[in-house]
């Protein structure tokens, strides 16, 4: 977990530096910043690791940070823990809805926040992982679409539809009427 960079964003300085000390002993990275504002613009400028994000702070809140981030293409997979003194089970829900990773409510203890950031990044770098895997399988044509030929991977398919003698490949943004038989189909996607 070492050599990670994480940002943590707290208004509240003595638990900031509680944590951030917390984490540098662990061998994280660590930048703090206290207000949504700055949060936002460190998230875009360095790419980090992992947010740790408080919901209640100056100038952006936190579910505004916390949109922002999933509303993003870059960050939209970036792990966030939520850790606020907001306890109720309306705001924990909201916090899940928004797309938080995890969700730890204050007062908590410094050994479960670390173990929830190790978990959050190891489920984190598995999924990246798997998104490279997906990158690597063959695409395959299943249609045109403005004149230009539409290829796919078996990731990117929801499923296949055969009505008769036509084949439709599904994937989440569209619908193809594929040339490929369903038998063709199931050789190209076989592994």
């Amino acid at each position: 977990m070492a050599n990670q960079n994480i940002l943590l964003v707290e208004d509240e300085k003595d638990i900031a530096e509680a944590v951030e000390y917390a984490l540098k002993l662990e061998g994280f990275e660590v930048t703090t910043v206290y207000d949504g504002e700055k949060a936002l613009a460190e998230i875009f400028k360095e790419k980090p690791d992992l947010v740790i994000l408080d919901i209640i702070l100056p100038k952006i809140d936190g579910w505004e940070v916390l949109s922002t981030i999933r509303r993003q293409p870059t960050t939209k997979s970036l792990p966030v823990v939520v850790l606020t003194a907001k306890t109720t089970e309306v705001s924990k829900l909201c916090g899940f809805d928004l797309g938080a990773d995890d969700y730890l409510t204050k007062p908590f203890s410094v050994n479960e926040l670390l173990a929830r950031i190790k978990a959050v990044l190891k489920r984190s770098q598995f999924e990246s992982r798997q998104r490279e895997l997906a990158r690597e399988l063959p695409k395959i044509p299943v249609g045109k679409k403005g004149g230009e030929e539409i290829f796919v991977s078996q990731e990117d398919i929801l499923y296949v539809k055969a009505v008769e003698n036509y084949t439709y490949v599904y994937t989440p943004e569209d619908n193809f009427l594929t040339t490929l038989k369903m038998y063709e189909l199931e050789e190209k996607l076989a592994p």
